[in-house]
């Protein structure tokens, strides 16, 4: 009797361990120390299993010889993450089902990497936290092989491997035991730690944290999930807070019952939530960036050179309030993005035979007032045929680059030397409006809009490009793409250039024409969302359209939207239009005064804080 109650122990055994490991993509059984393991005695030998299989939990003890096994996910997310999960048992045994494969099996299924440590029981903590900064180092040292970034390397425990993870989480920077090899010349710091329902945190007077745990600015970020009724719930509560105090992001979570020890399996309320919130912390602390997670600031009509002083005060005789709007102007663009600025706004002019534009009327007011204009294209760039970029023919016509190619050519020169920027969008004007009494501008017909992306192209290869089809992928429109797969990686777009048609509809469908969802096209377009090509919107008025701003970034479309216009916050030095639109959450926000004005009287500059022009939303 007693041989067939054995036999039927082992036999539940086998099944549970083969269920777990044919479930879950397992790989190899990692033994952490090639030859003799740190401050251990015993010989190096398999756990031992206790035959207590109570609440279906296989446990094992007697562990001299501490191994990861690995746990692949059938389809990997985007993360590029590895976790190592670390089983409870009060430094006893290992539940090492419960606590450990059934984890890696549900971190599989969410794409994540795991790696479940089998680290020395029994009442052997000094050499569980050996084996865990081992772990750390040896997931580390082989990222590559597992398609991992080895910056994404977390921890995740259980009860007593809470504690263990929380050790160390705050003790990195001590090394616990002497170098044995290359793979100990890693960090052994977790970028990230979950602790789900911790014990013996706080074992300090008064039930404070726990004085081996020693947290400061550089802990790692982390999630903590108990309950109430755990005997041991106070170790989330005094680990949450402590790690608020020293301003670590960190995320608790405190139901009012599951007791301790429930896992992620069915029948406890706690053991059935947790999973839901961690899954979403995960994403929301790994996720890689998307394009639209940045937020920049950039210039407007970025080219302009300021109108002269004797031309902007014949200007300002004849209509003063336009003059006002004129008053202002940029220095280069390679200049602008050194200081950190990452969009550009262009206005194009259409000029195929070139000299269209090469006598404007403004210098002639300057000799007319007896006064000497300065040097103006000195070099005959304007006779040249192609798109001429200025502001207002006749009048604003001043610009750091006459020719398009040649503004083009400047930043893609900043760029060769900057190769790991964020990606720069620009704004592209296609300019043809009639102004009174000066020179009319050439239409921008479709052959025009063509030449647009023709002189794009001809600076810029492909892989300087966020171009439409890069975005949409297989997908059969645009906006499907970005409403569903999202926008590229950041990582995969750094160094590159996004172009946007700034228009209104009759243009942007001269440009689709033929090129139905911008097949084939460089620029996205200013489409209102609903359409097949709508991605980026030109909302320009973050404080009327606050609202409506907010809920386009919240569906996944960038916006750009202004900071200022017309010169009239600089003069009034009036925030409340940057700081709408920088809590709108519009991906680019557009300004004249990078830097406060050098014409009027005004300390008006946007920014973000210390001084910076570009940022990662959270």
């Amino acid at each position: 009797m007693h041989n067939l109650k054995n036999m039927k122990f082992a036999l539940a055994t086998i099944a549970l361990l083969i269920s777990c490991v044919i479930s879950a993509q397992t790989e190899d059984e990692i033994s952490l120390w090639p030859h003799k393991v740190p401050n251990e005695i015993q010989t190096k030998q398999v756990a031992r299993q206790i035959q207590n299989n109570s609440d279906d939990v296989i446990r094992l003890t007697d562990v001299t010889n501490p191994t990861l096994t690995v746990f692949k996910p059938k389809i990997p997310n985007e993360s590029k993450a590895g976790i190592i999960v670390c089983p409870g048992g009060g430094y006893n045994i290992l539940a090492i089902d419960k606590e450990g494969y059934e984890i890696a099996e549900w971190l599989n299924s969410l794409g994540y990497t795991a790696f479940v440590l089998q680290y020395r029981v029994p009442n052997k903590r000094e050499g569980a936290l050996q084996d865990l900064q081992r772990a750390i180092k040896w997931v580390r040292s082989h990222a590559t092989s597992f398609h991992l970034d080895a910056e994404k390397i977390g921890v995740m425990g259980f009860s007593a491997g809470g504690h263990l993870s929380a050790n160390a989480s705050t003790n990195y920077q001590k090394e616990s035991y002497a170098k044995v090899d290359s793979i100990d010349d890693f960090s052994s710091k977790p970028n990230f730690t979950m602790l789900i329902y911790p014990a013996y945190l706080d074992k300090s007077e008064h039930r404070s944290l726990s004085t081996e745990i020693t947290i400061d600015t550089n802990t790692p970020p982390c999630f903590v999930f108990g309950t109430m009724d755990d005997a041991h719930g106070n170790s989330a509560l005094v680990i949450a807070s402590a790690l608020r105090d020293n301003k670590i992001p960190v995320e608790l979570h405190m139901l009012p019952k599951g007791g301790h020890g429930y896992g992620l399996r069915n029948g406890n309320i706690a053991g059935e939530t947790w999973p839901k919130l961690a899954e979403l912390w995960l994403e929301k602390t790994l996720r890689p960036n998307k394009l639209n997670d940045i937020q920049v600031i950039g210039s407007h009509n970025s080219y302009k050179i300021p109108i002269e002083p004797p031309l902007w005060k014949i200007i300002n005789t004849m209509d003063s309030k336009t003059a006002k709007k004129l008053q202002y102007g940029h220095i280069a663009m390679e200049d602008q993005l050194d200081l950190g600025l990452r969009s550009l706004e262009l206005d194009v002019f259409y000029d195929p035979d070139g000299g269209h534009f090469s006598k404007p009327k403004g210098l002639g007011l300057v000799k007319f007032r007896l006064k000497s204009p300065l040097p103006y294209d000195e070099e005959k760039k304007l006779n040249q045929p192609g798109l001429k970029l200025f502001h207002i023919q006749d009048l604003d016509f001043r610009s750091h680059y006459l020719l398009f190619k040649e503004g083009l050519t400047a930043i893609k020169n900043w760029s060769d030397g900057n190769p790991d920027h964020l990606p720069i969008i620009i704004i592209v004007n296609a300019k043809d409006q009639k102004v009174k009494r000066t020179r009319n501008p050439l239409p921008f017909t479709k052959e025009a809009l063509n030449e647009i992306d023709n002189e794009i192209k001809s600076v810029l290869t492909e892989d300087k490009l966020i171009t439409p089809d890069f975005v949409r992928g297989n997908f059969e429109t645009l906006e499907a793409a970005i409403l569903t797969k999202g926008w590229p990686n950041l990582d995969d777009v750094k160094g590159r250039f996004l172009f946007v048609l700034d228009e209104k509809e009759d243009k942007i469908n001269r440009y689709l024409e033929g090129h139905p969802t911008l097949k084939n096209r460089v620029l996205f377009v200013n489409s209102k969302e609903g359409n097949p090509e709508a991605a980026f919107r030109i909302v320009n008025n973050p404080v009327g359209d606050f609202n409506y701003i907010k809920e386009l970034v919240s569906k996944g479309y960038m916006v750009r939207t202004r900071a200022d216009a017309d010169t009239k916050e600089a003069r009034s030095n009036d925030y409340t239009r940057f700081k709408k639109a920088e809590a709108s959450g519009a991906q680019v926000i557009s300004t004249d005064y990078y830097t406060p004005s050098l014409f009027f009287p005004s300390t008006y500059h946007v920014s973000f804080k210390n001084n910076t022009f570009e940022r990662i939303k959270n």
